[in-house]
C-alpha cells in the first residue's frame, strides 16, 4: 500500500471506530456519533484523495516524456541513417550495399521506436488502471461509510 492509501485506510478505520463506539439506538440499526469528529475525518479523507489525482497526472506526464524521448531517438536514428545513405550513395557497389543497410537500419529504428511507444502506452495504461482501481476501492469504502452514517 502507498502512503496515501495507508493514510486513507487509517482515516477510514478511525471512522469505523467512531461508528463502533457510538451509542446504539435501541431496536434500530442507528448509531449516535460525534458529528464534528466524523466530519473532520471525512474532510481529511477528501484532502488525501487529490494526491491520487496528482499521481495520475504525474504518470501521464512521464508517459509523454517517454514518448517524446522515443520520438527524438527515432528521429536521431533516422537522420543519422539518412546522412549515412547520402554519403554512401556516391559510391557504386558499396553504395548499393550501404543503402540497403541504411534502409534496414531505418526500418529497425522505426520498429524500435514503435515498440518503445507501445510499451510506454501500455505502462501508462497499467499504472492508470491500478490507480483507477485503488481510487475506486477508496471511493467505495468512503461511500459505504457515508451510507452507514446516514442510517
Amino acid at each position: 500500500m502507498s502512503g496515501v492509501e495507508d493514510h486513507i485506510e487509517s482515516l477510514l478505520r478511525r471512522m469505523e471506530e467512531a461508528l463502533n463506539s457510538g451509542l446504539r439506538v435501541p431496536l434500530t440499526d442507528r448509531v449516535v456519533v460525534e458529528a464534528d469528529e466524523l466530519l473532520s475525518l471525512i474532510e481529511l479523507v477528501r484532502q488525501a484523495l487529490p494526491e491520487e489525482i496528482r499521481e495520475a497526472g504525474r504518470v501521464l506526464r512521464e508517459r509523454e516524456e517517454v514518448l517524446q524521448q522515443a520520438r527524438e531517438e527515432a528521429e536521431s536514428v533516422v537522420a543519422s541513417t539518412r546522412e549515412t545513405v547520402a554519403r554512401l550513395t556516391d559510391e557504386t557497389a558499396i553504395a548499393r550495399e550501404a543503402q540497403q543497410k541504411a534502409e534496414a537500419t531505418t526500418d529497425k529504428a522505426r520498429e524500435v521506436a514503435q515498440e518503445i511507444r507501445l510499451r510506454a502506452v501500455q505502462y501508462a495504461d497499467e499504472v492508470l488502471e491500478r490507480l483507477e482501481a485503488q481510487v475506486q476501492r477508496t471511493m467505495d469504502t468512503v461511500r459505504r461509510h457515508r451510507e452507514e452514517l446516514r442510517r
